[in-house]
């Protein structure tokens, strides 16, 4: 499984607002791109610093769907006012627990 991490400034004020717009894009990709295992959004509202981590089942996955996810951070920038490379890592270890 491979991870690939981005992290980015919004302006604090508009935080909520791409939060909401991630979920529902992201949310919207599920079942449309194959090799997409799950993704996650973290961050501080109080300075705007997030962060968008996508597992993938391979990297032969993830690069099959760069057309995709291209079209995606280009409307993501509509709230990005600055973001630091990419990290493409190799999940070592992950823990899945029951929902409660």
């Amino acid at each position: 499984m491979i991870a690939r991490t981005s992290t980015a400034q919004v302006s604090p004020e508009r935080i909520d607002e791409f939060a909401r717009w991630w979920q529902d894009t992201i949310g919207g990709l599920k079942g449309q791109v194959e090799g997409l295992h799950s993704a996650c959004l973290i961050g501080d509202r109080q300075s705007g610093r997030g962060q968008g981590i996508a597992l993938w089942e391979s990297q032969e996955a993830m690069e099959a769907a760069m057309p995709q996810i291209t079209q995606v951070l280009q409307q993501a920038a509509q709230f990005i006012s600055s973001a630091s490379p990419v990290e493409v890592l190799e999940v070592l270890g992950q823990v899945k627990c029951p929902p409660t």
